[in-house]
């Protein structure tokens, strides 16, 4: 596939077909309900449904079929009480980029897939799940780097859904608490699929 320039931005391209477009966008003001220690992280991966069912088994991010040094390999199951969805991570070295830190095309990947099964957690409440959904819009903040090598927390949560339009967060976060990097996306659910509302 092609990368583009195109206005203000990029484009992914496929031939003549459009897959992915990117710009410059204000920086979101999303934050998770709350903390999770990574003991209670690790505890919550019990839950990981993709160990159950997955649409897409061999996802880089939260695939099970990935092997370990092939994908990240971060499953994240529900907290109790939490309404939201925990995974431990310890960036291995080879996640590194020039600066030493988890190169930023990884920090956008890991705020991906947890989003959408955080909107699962956060929507059980109300007897609904997203089912199948692709990834439609994502913006993200990276308060500081992701170091290599440590103990972090990856989060998700549900916001809010309307029909095929589900919106969710996700959040990096430091074994002390701090936020690291936070995204806010919008799932679609693919047709013939129960339509989801939220509470």
């Amino acid at each position: 596939m092609a990368v583009v320039e195109s206005g203000e931005g990029l484009e992914v391209r496929d031939g003549e077909t459009l897959v992915a477009r990117a710009w410059p966008a204000p920086q979101p003001t999303v934050a998770p309900p709350g903390t999770v220690p990574p003991a209670s992280a690790a505890q919550a991966v019990e839950g990981y449904q993709g160990f159950i069912e997955h649409p897409f088994p061999t996802c880089f991010v939260c695939g099970p079929q990935r092997p370990a040094g092939d994908g990240l390999r971060i499953f994240p199951g529900p907290v109790d009480g939490a309404g939201m969805v925990a995974a431990p991570w310890r960036p291995a070295p080879w996640l590194a980029g020039d600066d030493g830190a988890v190169a930023p095309a990884i920090v956008w990947s890991v705020l991906d897939c947890p989003a959408l099964f955080g909107f699962n957690a956060w929507a059980l409440r109300t007897g609904r799940s997203a089912g199948v959904a692709v990834l439609a819009r994502m913006r993200i903040r990276q308060d500081a780097p992701v170091p290599v090598g440590e103990e972090l927390v990856v989060l998700g949560w549900g916001v809010d859904a309307d029909g095929r339009k589900l919106q969710a967060g996700s959040a990096i976060q430091a074994a002390d608490g701090a936020i690291l990097a936070a995204a806010d996306t919008l799932w679609i659910r693919l047709k013939d699929q129960p339509q989801a509302r939220a509470r």
